[in-house]
């Protein structure tokens, strides 16, 4: 069973409207939408929180892995959509999973806006470090993966876009100290 989670912080138009494709374009098993201190609408999820104030990315990234139930759990960013290939092909047993993104490129094979875990990797390594609130948490998260010898890889066949940044850019949190935090976290 996969789990879709959907990250939104919905705080205007364009952010309602992306965070509305993305429910449309990524169906699950179940679908959680997690709300960071935007707009109330659940868009007809099976799950649904609402976090009245906004606690960054992270916090976000584990409320969903907390609450889903599959069997693997897609973390996916609001302001991502669907290109090509059947998400589920990136549930793949004992491996940390990333759809291609077609207008950006990554180095470390994990695209932060839309990962796909297995439960059993979740339980073992717990969820992302939430003194980042929105950049390197991911980061963080690939040298655990690696420390522990957990394969990463991307799916080439799935292929996702993603508006990089658009909800940063109206962030209201403090996130100056995630490259602090992230250095003092791999020491």
């Amino acid at each position: 069973m996969l789990s879709v989670v959907i990250l939104s912080y919905s705080v205007n138009d364009q952010l309602f409207e992306l965070t509305e494709r993305c429910v449309k374009d990524f169906k699950g098993d179940e679908t959680i939408l997690i709300e960071d201190g935007g707009r109330f609408h659940n868009w007809g999820v099976d799950k649904y929180v609402h976090n009245l104030n906004s606690g960054g990315f992270t916090r976000s990234v584990n409320q969903g892995l907390k609450i889903a139930g599959g069997d693997f759990i897609a973390i996916v960013s609001n302001d991502t959509w669907h290109i090509s290939g059947d998400i589920k092909d990136l549930c793949i047993k004992g491996t940390v999973t990333s759809p291609r993104v077609d207008n950006q490129r990554f180095i470390t094979g994990l695209a932060g806006s839309f990962f796909v875990i297995p439960r059993e990797i979740y339980e073992r390594l717990g969820g992302w470090c939430e003194t980042m609130k929105i950049y390197y948490s991911d980061v963080e998260y690939i040298e655990r993966l690696k420390k522990n010898n957990i394969p990463i890889k991307m799916i080439e066949e799935v292929v996702i876009g993603h508006h990089a940044c658009q909800s940063v850019r109206h962030a209201i949190i403090d996130y100056s100290s995630d490259r602090h935090n992230y250095e003092n976290n791999i020491r």
